[in-house]
C-alpha cells in the first residue's frame, strides 16, 4: 500500500499544482497590504493618482501576484497618460488570469493603440469581444476601436 501511495503521490502533487490559482485577489492579501491598498484607493478618490500609483507599485513589489493591484495600477497609469506602463500592467493581469477581468483586454488594447501596437490591439479587442458578458457600451467602443486598429495596421 505504501508503494502505491509513493507511485501516485507525484501525480497528486501535479494535479493540485495545476488547479491552484496563480494570482491573489484583494480579499486574499495579508491585512497589512489590504490596508495599504485601501489607502491607495482613497488617494485616488482624493485626486492623488500619482501618489496612489506609488503606493500600489510598492504593494506589487511585495506581492507580484496581486491581480487587482495590477489592474488598478495599470488603470492609474492609463489615466495619467503613461501608456507603456499601463500596457505592461494590463498584460500582466491578463497573463495571470485570462478570464478574471474581461474588460482588461479592452483597456490593454486602448493602451496599445496609444503606443502604436495596432496588431496587438486587434488581438486583444477580438479576445474582449469573444467574452459572452461584454457590456453593450464597451462592445460598441471595442468594435470602433477594432476598426481603427485594423485600419492602422
Amino acid at each position: 500500500m505504501q508503494r502505491l501511495f509513493l507511485l501516485f503521490f507525484p501525480f497528486l502533487f501535479l494535479a493540485t499544482g495545476l488547479s491552484a490559482q496563480d494570482y491573489v485577489t484583494e480579499n486574499e492579501l495579508p491585512k497589512r497590504l489590504q490596508k495599504r491598498f485601501d489607502a491607495a484607493k482613497k488617494q485616488y478618490v482624493a485626486q492623488q493618482a500619482d501618489v496612489a500609483a506609488v503606493t500600489v507599485k510598492k504593494i506589487l513589489e511585495r506581492e507580484p501576484r496581486f491581480i487587482d493591484g495590477w489592474l488598478f495600477y495599470a488603470d492609474l497609469l492609463l489615466q495619467e497618460g503613461q501608456y507603456q506602463g499601463s500596457e505592461e500592467g494590463f498584460q500582466k493581469a491578463v497573463d495571470m488570469a485570462p478570464a478574471y477581468a474581461p474588460l482588461a483586454y479592452y483597456w490593454l488594447a486602448t493602451a496599445e493603440m496609444q503606443v502604436g501596437q495596432f496588431a496587438e490591439a486587434e488581438k486583444h479587442l477580438t479576445q474582449f469581444l469573444g467574452f459572452a458578458d461584454v457590456d453593450g457600451k464597451y462592445k460598441v467602443r471595442a468594435e470602433r476601436l477594432l476598426e481603427d486598429a485594423e485600419f492602422a495596421s
